[in-house]
């Protein structure tokens, strides 16, 4: 077994994923209007231990005012940076794990694995699309939840409005169900 446990790798998804979305609070810009207008719909429970029984729930419609008022549209840069550590930081732990035990395969063929794993080169490396062409060109174009990255997208930069904050939230999700339910 590896040194990250399943219950670190939980730990690591359920705090970053609050640092994500206490930055997207404060920070308009990077959220579209479908975005605002189904943040009320989704209550979140954020746990903060894989133990906990109770979690705290996170009222996305208070997230959603501070959005409409703006009041802290300075934030973006902060938006940008937690969301690219929330991305590449779980996928690496999850990464480690998954190998660690002995599950890389079982990861691999999650449907959103080659998705998270592009997403997550190009948010480490400059926010900027870069696909290796002995590996990457062979699985292009590559599409999870209605979005798709595809060969054109080699050099350009990432965009929020590509991805929308609730399908990163649905992608980060995804990914702690699986480390929920189906790993080891």
């Amino acid at each position: 077994m590896g040194s990250t446990s399943r219950a670190d790798v939980l730990v690591t998804f359920n705090m970053l994923t609050a640092a994500f979305m206490t930055a997207l609070a404060g920070c308009k810009l990077l959220v579209t209007q479908k975005d605002l207008s189904e943040l009320t719909a989704r209550p979140l429970t954020l746990k903060m231990k894989p133990t906990d029984a109770m979690g705290v729930t996170v009222d996305l419609s208070m997230i959603r005012e501070l959005l409409e008022e703006d009041r802290y549209a300075g934030i973006t840069p902060l938006v940008r940076m937690v969301f690219s550590a929330t991305l590449t930081q779980t996928y690496s732990c999850l990464l480690a794990y998954s190998k660690g035990t002995k599950q890389l395969e079982k990861l691999k063929r999650q449907p959103w694995f080659h998705f998270y794993r592009l997403l997550r080169n190009c948010l480490a490396h400059d926010l900027r699309f870069c696909f290796d062409p002995r590996t990457d060109s062979r699985l292009l174009p590559v599409e999870w939840n209605g979005i798709r990255i595809t060969s054109d997208m080699e050099g350009k930069e990432f965009s929020f409005s590509w991805l929308g904050v609730l399908k990163a939230i649905d992608l980060l999700a995804a990914a702690e169900r699986f480390v929920k339910d189906d790993l080891l």
